[in-house]
């Protein structure tokens, strides 16, 4: 699933909020690691990923063949 805060909603936490989110769904459906696959040329969302405590992992392009996936992250919930 692909998100993004556009427009006004720009640098206004609405992205960190959503992914606490996720991070708090996936912890109460018994999720033990999220992985984020992304791309270089998306600096606010690495920055986000890393601020809410993702480690940068290899992708694996058998797993995720996503032709623009050149970066991978992981978290233990």
């Amino acid at each position: 699933m692909k998100f993004a805060a556009k427009g006004m909603y720009t640098g206004t936490g609405a992205g960190n909020a959503c992914l606490k989110a996720c991070i708090e769904y996936a912890k109460g459906q018994g999720i033990n690691r999220i992985i984020i696959v992304s791309n270089r040329k998306c600096v606010q969302a690495l920055h986000l990923y890393r601020k809410n405590g993702f480690v940068e992992m290899p992708v694996d392009k058998e797993k995720f063949p996503f032709e623009r996936a050149d970066i991978a992250f992981e978290m233990n919930v």
